[in-house]
C-alpha cells in the first residue's frame, strides 16, 4: 500500500515577528503549552506536588487533570444516593436508541467505567455481592510492567464516616497518588467484588483526583488455560436457579467434563448471539430460564443470564455495571478478565469524555456473531476527534487495493477458514497527528461479505508496527469510519496496515507488508 508520511509542520512568521519586536521594543515571548511527552521524561510532578504531570499510556501521554480547579454544583458528582446494592432482572428486552454516561477517566475506558459489581445471586435471581464489607485500599506505589496507567478526575458527596461509592478502571484497581480539592483526608476503599469506594471525616463536596494503574491483562485479551481445580471459589446458586442452570447449560452444551477455556468460549459465544425485541419478553416461568432460552435482551440481560450459567458451572464469574452499560468478569485462575457481550445502546450521550484519548485496550479473544452490536462501538460511535496535536500525517489514497492471508508466518496456527479478502480506500489526503485519519473498505471471503467482522489498523515503519484503532464491518462487509493517528509518531514514511482476526466464518486476513 502508498506509505503515509508524517511531516513536522514549522511556522515560519513566527521569526520575522520576532526581528520587528526587537527593533521596535521589547521583545513579545510566545506562549508554549505544556508538553506531556517532556513531562514524562522529566518526571515532572504538577504544582500541588501530589499527582505526575504526565502519564505515558498505550495510547501516547496523557496531561494531567487540572489540580487547582474547585467542585461546583453543576458537576455531576457520585453519591450515596446513586449507589446499587443489588440488581433486579427484568423483562424489558427492548432495544434502546440512547444513554447518558459519565467518563471521569483518562484515558477513556468508555463504557467499561466500573460502577456496580455483583457475584452472588439470592433466591429471586436478584444479584448482591457476596462480602460487602469493604477494607482500606493502600495508596502509594509505581506503575509496574504488565500495568496501564490512568487518571481519574471525581466530583464527590462525602458523607461523614460512611463510604461512597465511586467508579474504578479495573478489578484490583491500584491508587497510587490521590488529591483532593479541597485538600480534606479521605481514605480509599473496595469490598469483595472489587467495588469501590472513599469515605471522609465531613460531609462536603470535592473533587478527587487520582493516579490509577490497572493490571492490562485483566481488560482484555486471552483467557489462561486453566484447569478446573485452578480457579478460586465462587458463590453457590440456591437449589432451585441451580437446577434451571443446569438444564440450560446442557441446551448450551456446556460442561465441567471440557476444558474451562472451551466452556467459556461457547458461554461467551452464545451470549453474544442475544437479539432484541420490540416488545418485552414474555412471562413464562424462571426469569434466568425465559431470558437465557429466548436469548432475547439487551447488555443487563446477556451479563445477568451468562453470570448464573458460569457460577452453575463454578467458574467464578461477575456481572458489572454502570448507567449505560453491563458486562461479565470471569476469573482465570490468575486474575479477573473484562469479557463484553454486546447489547448497549446505539448512542452515548458522553460530554465528559470527548476531548478524553480512548484507551487501547489489549486484543478482543472471542469472536461477534453477525448482527452483534459491542459496547466500546456504540460508546465511540458519535464520538470527536480529540484537539489537534502538532505535525501532520499526509497520504494520498491509492485505488482501492487488496490483500488476504491465511494463517502463515512465525507463530501462526492451522486455519482451515477461508482468508478473508481487504480492500481499501483513504478518504483523507491528510490527517494530522492526534486526529482522525478516515477510511473505508470492504472485507469479504469466499466471494460473500464479513460481517460485523473487526478491521484492525496500524501504521508501518520499519521493524515497528504502530496500532491506530479498529472499525467493524456492516451487513454488506463494508467498513467505514476513522482512526487517531498517535500524538508520539514519528516523522517519515509509514505504511498503512489492515487486518483482521477473522471470526466463525471468515479467516484472518491482512493488507499490507509485514514489518
Amino acid at each position: 500500500m502508498t506509505p503515509s508520511r508524517i511531516v513536522q509542520a514549522l511556522v515560519l512568521a513566527a521569526m520575522t515577528s520576532a526581528l520587528l519586536a526587537h527593533a521596535a521594543g521589547p521583545m513579545l515571548h510566545e506562549f508554549l503549552p505544556p508538553d506531556p511527552k517532556e513531562d514524562i521524561q522529566l518526571s515532572a510532578t504538577t504544582t500541588v506536588g501530589d499527582l505526575p504531570a504526565a502519564i505515558d499510556t498505550p495510547g501516547g501521554p496523557v496531561a494531567a487533570p487540572d489540580p487547582f480547579r474547585q467542585p461546583s454544583a453543576s458537576d455531576k458528582a457520585y453519591g450515596r444516593s446513586a449507589e446499587n446494592q443489588s440488581f433486579t432482572p427484568d423483562r424489558d428486552t427492548r432495544p434502546v436508541s440512547q444513554v447518558d454516561y459519565d467518563d471521569p477517566f483518562s484515558p477513556s475506558i468508555a463504557p467499561f467505567k466500573r460502577l456496580n459489581s455483583y457475584d452472588a445471586v439470592g433466591p429471586s435471581s436478584a444479584f448482591f455481592v457476596a462480602r460487602p464489607e469493604p477494607t482500606r485500599v493502600p495508596v502509594g506505589g509505581s506503575i509496574q510492567p504488565g500495568e496501564d496507567p490512568f487518571y481519574a478526575d471525581l466530583t464527590v458527596d462525602l458523607a461523614a464516616g460512611e463510604p461512597v461509592r465511586i467508579p474504578s478502571v479495573s478489578p484490583g484497581m491500584k491508587v497510587l497518588k490521590l488529591h483532593t480539592i479541597p485538600a480534606t483526608a479521605v481514605e480509599v476503599l473496595r469490598d469483595g467484588a472489587d467495588n469501590y469506594f472513599v469515605r471522609g471525616a465531613s460531609r462536603q463536596r470535592v473533587r478527587l483526583l487520582l493516579h490509577v494503574a490497572a493490571t492490562r491483562a485483566s481488560l482484555g485479551g486471552p483467557l489462561r488455560d486453566a484447569l478446573w481445580e485452578e480457579l478460586p471459589a465462587s458463590s453457590s446458586l440456591p437449589p432451585a436457579l441451580q437446577a434451571t442452570a443446569d438444564e440450560v447449560n446442557g441446551r448450551i452444551g456446556v460442561s465441567r467434563g471440557q476444558p474451562y477455556r472451551e466452556v467459556v468460549e461457547k458461554l461467551v459465544s452464545y451470549y453474544r448471539g442475544f437479539t432484541t425485541t420490540d416488545a418485552p419478553l414474555p412471562a413464562q416461568g424462571d426469569i434466568f430460564r425465559d431470558i437465557a432460552l429466548a436469548k432475547k435482551g439487551v447488555c443487563r440481560h446477556r451479563a445477568f443470564a451468562f453470570v448464573i450459567s458460569a457460577l452453575a458451572l463454578r467458574i467464578p464469574a461477575r456481572m458489572v455495571t454502570n448507567e449505560a452499560h453491563a458486562w461479565v468478569e470471569v476469573h482465570d485462575g490468575g486474575l479477573w478478565r473484562r469479557i463484553d457481550l454486546g447489547g448497549a445502546a446505539q448512542n452515548f450521550n458522553d460530554t465528559s469524555s470527548q476531548d478524553q484519548p480512548i484507551h487501547s485496550a489489549p486484543p478482543d479473544p472471542f469472536s461477534w456473531p453477525p448482527g452483534s452490536d459491542p459496547g466500546e462501538e456504540s460508546a465511540h460511535r458519535n464520538r470527536r476527534p480529540p484537539p489537534a496535536a502538532s505535525g501532520s500525517a499526509s497520504a494520498s489514497a491509492p485505488p482501492a487495493s487488496s490483500a488476504g492471508a491465511a494463517g502463515s508466518g512465525p507463530g501462526s496456527f492451522e486455519d482451515d477458514r477461508p482468508p478473508t479478502v481487504l480492500s481499501v480506500v483513504m478518504a483523507d489526503r491528510e490527517a494530522t497527528r492526534n486526529q482522525a485519519l478516515h477510511l473505508e473498505g470492504r472485507a469479504e471471503s469466499s466471494g460473500s461479505p464479513c460481517v460485523n467482522l473487526r478491521i484492525d489498523a496500524s501504521l508501518a515503519l520499519e521493524n515497528t508496527e504502530i496500532p491506530l484503532g479498529s472499525l467493524a464491518t456492516d451487513g454488506d462487509g463494508r467498513f467505514q469510519g476513522a482512526v487517531v493517528v498517535p500524538p508520539t509518531i514519528g516523522v517519515g514514511e509509514h505504511e498503512l496496515i489492515l487486518s483482521t482476526p477473522g471470526d466463525q466464518r471468515c479467516g484472518r486476513g491482512r493488507l499490507g507488508n509485514t514489518p
